[in-house]
């Protein structure tokens, strides 16, 4: 029937779209990390130009993205989900509690509110030990070893 066969069309042209952006989010993955490479509190007036070039670039493909019904992860300060985060670790933080995620690694993108590719992140186990009091060298009673 015609619906079917409108229905398996756009199917096709999804599967399409998601491919292509599969491979381009490799390209933006290398901008962003290139752009990262760089030392933000000591760049030279040169390293500035080209840090800028890739944040152009990568600010042009994610615009393009967008148009194209793509959307970014916003991963760090929400809480894990695994259908939208892949956690690679677990840390301790005294500034994010459990369970939420502390630092991304690497983006994540939906299409049309379908992940297309998780976010890679670290979670925080919430507040690490802590420290023991300072000793004093005197054991409390029944500690003193024997």
């Amino acid at each position: 029937s015609r619906k079917r066969a409108d229905r398996a069309m756009g199917e096709a042209k999804g599967d399409v779209l998601t491919k292509g952006v599969k491979e381009l989010l490799s390209v933006l993955d290398t901008f962003e990390l290139s752009r990262q490479g760089f030392p933000k509190d000591s760049l030279t007036a040169g390293e500035a130009k080209i840090v800028d070039s890739f944040s152009q670039v990568e600010s042009d493909m994610l615009d393009l993205l967008k148009q194209q019904g793509v959307e970014v992860i916003e991963a760090k300060g929400t809480g894990f989900d695994p259908l939208r985060h892949e956690a690679v670790q677990m840390k301790a933080s005294d500034e994010y509690e459990d369970g939420v995620v502390c630092l991304q690694y690497q983006r994540g993108y939906l299409i049309d509110g379908k992940v297309v590719r998780a976010a890679s992140v670290v979670v925080s186990s919430g507040p690490g030990p802590s420290k023991p009091p300072p000793s004093d060298g005197v054991g409390a009673e029944g500690d003193e070893e024997k």
